[in-house]
């Protein structure tokens, strides 16, 4: 209802029927006007817009009748008035409503803001306590460990000690490695984050974390106090196990112990102590002197305990190499001089063994290829037993012991030979056990061997080829008082099979070394022995060479005669030269010698190969090198597989393999062409001592070129025969080019001498095939018919009496009589034309023809004849 005030407000309103008529005409136009404003003057609305309309005006009829028509107007003042001051509460109570909203809103942003920075502290300190965790289980060493490395006990160091080393090693590593913490920051939440330890090598974090920042760990005063307590310990620890590995590598000087196996039971088992003060040498190693000074502040502590450490990774190799040094020269020197008194040679044979010992079949100093034949059945030139020792190169090496308590002797080679198997076995002991109980480092191996590999050399140099060094230190002046029974070697500088016997042992075993055992750290050693054996055999070759250079031919034809060789009778042709009985031994025995240089190894074992044969070394060495340029230009790309790669050093080291044998095989290579050289002058010669022998003789002159030919055929047949003996299967390739050079040369001997003997004994015959003019043929016909059995007969007894052996006499028969059928088959188409172009004026030739068939009978009645008798 409305109020009192609100009715006296509407009470001075004038409304009057004038003013209501023309308020409701307004509206009406307006409505109308509104209307009027559609598309094209078209009706909006309809007849809803004429029912709002009535109902609007109903409305106001009704609320004029209602509140005007009495004196309800000013109730409707006051509540209106009553309305208004309601809604003016409700606005208050809302303003004091909002403003208790908005400082509402206030403290719970102050709680969030609070809660937000609680949160993130209690993050922070759990990422430092993980990273101080962390941090602290990498560089601190648990007390157990340090108790392990700090007690004194008088046993061995075990297995505990062992553990506490590695654990030690990998936490000084660590901080020596880890010099900085990098922080980061969870960005997926945006309220966490996380500190992890990290290199300062380390990248950056991954796609979910962002860095926020690196701490230096040297800047933190607990990383530095907590260093120096590692080093401290890692310098304790370095010193107790050098302590304890003096001691056990002092045990290794005893008498009368294996020292491979010493080195096994008692070394190998604590390898890991030297490893520790390798590794602590490189840890502890002050930035100086890994950049490569040493300018540092020699007071600082990292300065002192690196120098300590240094210093005790000096003695331990110092203290190794000599007592090991000492001990394996004191063993091969007692080894090979012992094995020295009991050579059986010229200068110390019965030295220490009794007369009971045979005599060596052999000669050591060869004697001339032109001196005499020597009496006797073996020839000095032949190799003969001493072939032996290269079958057996790799047999165990002598026992003195044993050789003593059997009575045997035996020669300056194979001590040589027991002396490098000896010493290829001790070597690869010594090269595996050093490079693995010093962690790869190579001088400790070489300091070990050089006085032992220097006394060998010297050894050679000094007793073997008897070369005064003229040194005051020499070896043998320093060891002839210690085993006066040993005796300087006055027969093996000029021993041409004992030098290369023992320079085909330097090859075997350094290919031994290289290629069955894949360790290569003899070659120098080897190096310096062939520097000295390969001139001493030129020497001993040379004087071979100057020998028949120099020769007196009438002096070497005399060796072949016999008294009644001088008066006509000229069985000289069937005979063999001492000459080439010589040489054919002495090419013989040296290409046995050099033949399978060196071993490759296999699937099944290795096998010999041949350096005079081996022509396609140098190519293969070439190809190699081919296919390792290409390996390194596939190698620059990118993208390269692991079986690429190692194909690629395969071949990297097949190439340096066959870089290595063509250098070894190099003067192989020359002994070869002097063998060819030696060739062309036994040939020289031959040829000049029948020429001095047909002078000598008084042979007749028309039989003076068959035996020429004979005696030459008869010397190169020997060769030749001999040669393929000797050859392995038939494998003539051991003697290169020279066995088809004198297959060739036989050959063509051969076909001269049918030729020649053919010619003799049916000059007319040949005068006829050669188509002279001035002879009859069928008078040669006619002649033929009737001595043709007479002749075949004294050419079988010509052959016969030129050849030195049946097979031999044989052989040329069959060649002869063939040549002769051939002949006699030429003989009888010229008979044939002679007879059509003489007509019936003459004789037929029918009835001079001899036949093969008939000629073949009568030479198998002649051989049977010989047969029988």
């Amino acid at each position: 209802m409305l109020t009192d005030a609100e009715w006296k407000e509407l009470a001075s309103v004038d409304l009057d029927n004038a003013f209501i008529e023309s308020y409701i005409k307004k509206k009406d136009a307006t409505d109308a006007s509104g209307n009027s404003k559609g598309d094209d003057g078209c009706v909006v609305g309809g007849v809803d817009a004429i029912d709002d309309h009535c109902s609007m005006r109903t409305v106001c009829d009704s609320f004029v009748q209602t509140f005007l028509a009495d004196d309800t107007i000013g109730t409707l003042h006051y509540l209106l008035q009553d309305c208004s001051g309601s809604l003016e509460d409700i606005a208050e109570i809302l303003r004091r409503f909002i403003d208790n909203l908005e400082s509402t809103r206030k403290e719970i942003d102050d709680v969030r803001t609070r809660l937000h920075r609680v949160t993130l502290q209690l993050g922070n300190a759990a990422s430092t306590e993980r990273v101080l965790w962390a941090v602290a289980e990498r560089m601190v060493v648990p007390p157990q460990v340090v108790r392990s490395l700090m007690q004194e006990t008088g046993e061995g160091l075990g297995t505990d000690f062992k553990a506490s080393v590695k654990q030690l090693l990998t936490t000084l590593r660590r901080c020596q490695k880890e010099t900085s913490v990098s922080l980061t920051k969870e960005t997926r939440s945006g309220c966490r984050t996380d500190c992890n330890a990290a290199s300062t090598t380390s990248s950056g974090g991954s796609g979910s974390s962002g860095q926020v920042g690196q701490l230096s760990r040297k800047e933190c005063k607990v990383y530095s106090e907590q260093l120096e307590l590692l080093t401290r310990l890692t310098v304790h620890a370095c010193i107790k196990a050098k302590r304890y590995l003096s001691k056990k590598i002092a045990l290794l000087s005893r008498k009368n112990t294996n020292v491979s196996i010493q080195q096994d039971h008692i070394l190998k088992p604590y390898a890991f102590c030297s490893y520790l003060i390798d590794e602590a040498l490189v840890l502890l190693a002050p930035s100086d002197v890994t950049n490569g000074s040493e300018q540092g502040n020699p007071d600082s502590p990292a300065m002192k305990s690196y120098y300590i450490v240094r210093t005790l990774h000096g003695e331990l190799r110092n203290e190794y190499c000599d007592i090991m040094s000492k001990l394996y020269l004191e063993r091969i020197c007692d080894y090979v001089m012992t094995l020295n008194a009991m050579e059986d040679s010229g200068s110390n044979a019965d030295r220490t063994v009794s007369d009971k010992g045979p005599a060596v079949p052999w000669a050591y100093e060869l004697p001339l290829i032109t001196d005499e034949e020597r009496p006797g059945a073996n020839s000095p030139f032949v190799l003969g037993d001493r072939l032996a020792i290269l079958r057996n190169i790799l047999d165990p090496p002598l026992v003195p012991a044993v050789e003593q308590a059997k009575w045997r002797l035996h020669s300056y080679e194979e001590t040589f030979r027991s002396m490098n198997r000896l010493i290829c076995d001790a070597v690869t002991h010594e090269f595996i056990f050093t490079y693995t109980f010093f962690s790869g480092d190579m001088s400790v191996f070489v300091e070990v061997f050089k006085p032992t590999m220097q006394f060998i050399v010297d050894y050679v140099a000094e007793v073997l080829l008897a070369q005064d060094s003229g040194r005051g230190d020499s070896v043998w002046r320093s060891l002839h008082d210690q085993y006066p029974q040993a005796t300087v070697n006055s027969v093996c500088c000029s021993d041409c099979y004992g030098l290369l016997l023992m320079i085909r042992l330097c090859h075997d075993f350094n290919s031994l070394m290289k290629d069955v055992r894949r360790i290569s750290c003899l070659e120098g050693f080897y190096d310096s022995l062939l520097l000295q054996l390969w001139p001493s055999f030129q020497q001993t070759f040379e004087r071979q060479v100057r020998a028949l250079r120099s020769c007196d031919v009438t002096a070497l034809a005399q060796m072949l005669l016999q008294p009644k060789d001088t008066q006509g009778v000229s069985d000289w042709v069937a005979r063999v030269h001492p000459l080439t009985k010589h040489y054919t031994a002495f090419t013989i025995s040296l290409v046995a010698i050099t033949n399978g240089c060196g071993f490759n190894p296999t699937e099944s074992g290795f096998t010999r190969t041949n350096p005079l044969t081996s022509t396609s070394v140098l190519e293969q060495g070439s190809s190699t090198d081919a296919c390792a340029a290409s390996g390194s230009d596939a190698a620059a790309k990118d993208d390269i597989s692991f079986e690429e790669m190692q194909q690629f050093a395969w071949r990297a080291i097949e190439a340096e393999r066959a870089s290595d044998m063509a250098d070894s095989t190099s003067r192989f290579a020359v002994l070869a062409g002097n063998l060819s050289f030696l060739r062309v002058e036994v040939e020289r010669l031959l040829r000049n001592i029948s020429t001095s022998l047909l002078e000598i003789t008084l042979c007749d002159p028309d039989t003076q070129h068959q035996r020429n030919l004979s005696f030459l055929l008869n010397n190169v047949h020997y060769v030749v025969s001999e040669w393929l003996a000797a050859c392995p299967n038939g494998d003539t390739a051991i003697f290169g080019a020279e066995y088809p050079a004198l297959v060739e040369l036989e050959k063509t001997l051969r076909g001269d001498l049918v030729l020649e003997i053919v010619r003799y004994h049916f000059p007319l015959i040949h005068r006829a095939l050669e188509e002279d003019e001035q002879i009859d043929v069928i008078a040669v016909a006619e002649v033929f018919h009737h001595k043709w059995k007479s002749v075949l007969k004294e050419l079988c007894i010509n052959v016969r009496s030129l050849m030195g052996t049946e097979e031999r006499r044989e052989e040329l028969l069959a060649q002869v009589c063939t040549e002769v059928l051939l002949w006699n088959t030429r003989f009888y188409e010229c008979v044939a034309k002679a007879d059509t172009s003489n007509g019936s004026s003459g004789p037929s030739a029918g009835n001079f023809t001899v036949t093969n068939q008939q000629i073949l009978q009568h030479i198998r009645s002649l051989a049977a004849v010989v047969e029988g008798g």
